[in-house]
């Protein structure tokens, strides 16, 4: 029995296809690298916008603790000054400038 050669054409045939399916091989494992990539900076993201989430929670928590603070120092102000402990504030005022506190008292 004699063996036959493939042509060239034929031969030249695979050779192109085989390319093609190496680039094409080549292109998917690319592909999936990049969707690897946006998956970990999708899952970056999700941690940092969770964690602003967070911070915005206790930066309003903290606005909350803050009025409730100034709001004691308002009232411990007030009782000091009703006890005569501290000097009103108009007074306190006008003895510092040197005049009432409310300039528009001057225009009167």
């Amino acid at each position: 029995m004699s063996e036959t050669k493939p042509s060239p054409i034929v031969q030249s045939r695979e050779l192109v296809e085989a390319d093609l399916y190496h680039d094409l091989l080549n292109r998917y494992e690319r592909a999936l690298v990049y969707a690897g990539e946006l998956r970990e900076k999708l899952r970056a993201q999700e941690a940092a916008e969770e964690q602003v989430s967070k911070l915005q929670h206790d930066v309003h928590r903290l606005e909350k603790s803050v009025a409730v603070d100034e709001a004691y120092v308002r009232l411990l102000e007030s009782a000091l000054v009703g006890l005569g402990i501290l000097p009103s504030p108009t007074t306190f005022s006008q003895e510092n400038s040197g005049g009432p506190s409310n300039p528009e008292s001057l225009e009167k």
